[in-house]
């Protein structure tokens, strides 16, 4: 099932975010010449305001950029963080980037989750390394050959 979902989700014609406009639940807030700040609607019950900066080229992921689509990362990052600010009044943030099936990407072309934080959720104070750090997460040392 995993390769399957990996070969849909790596092929141009039927990446979300190489056709965000082919997605009714999609929301395209911003655009510059070479990235999206996305918002979709089923993404907006639990994580109120989040949402990803992608670039407008297929790339499976954010080492692959251009020196151009990382400036454009940039200054969305910025317009959207102006506009989750004045729209959601959020305490703090969280971004990130998934990069590979062990880190859970599943859709392969590159995507910067920009995700508002609130003092009242239950997980507040918890970050992307707090489930990381878990000693459960730790690796088995493997045996010496020796």
């Amino acid at each position: 099932m995993k390769d399957e979902r990996r070969k849909h989700m790596t092929n141009e014609e039927t990446c979300p975010f190489c056709n965000p406009d082919e997605d009714k639940d999609q929301n395209i807030v911003f655009e510059n010449d070479s990235c999206y700040f996305l918002q979709h609607n089923k993404h907006q019950d639990v994580l109120e305001g989040s949402g990803v900066i992608v670039p407008k080229n297929h790339h499976a992921d954010a080492f692959e950029l251009t020196e151009k689509e990382w400036n454009d990362t940039y200054e969305l990052l910025q317009k959207a963080k102006k506009y989750l600010n004045k729209a959601f009044s959020p305490d703090g943030y969280t971004l990130g980037w998934n990069v590979g099936e062990v880190s859970n990407q599943f859709i392969f072309h590159c995507h910067l989750h920009v995700i508002p934080r609130y003092n009242d959720e239950p997980l507040a104070g918890k970050g992307v390394r707090y489930w990381l750090k878990q000693p459960e997460n730790k690796r088995k040392k493997l045996k010496s050959s020796k």
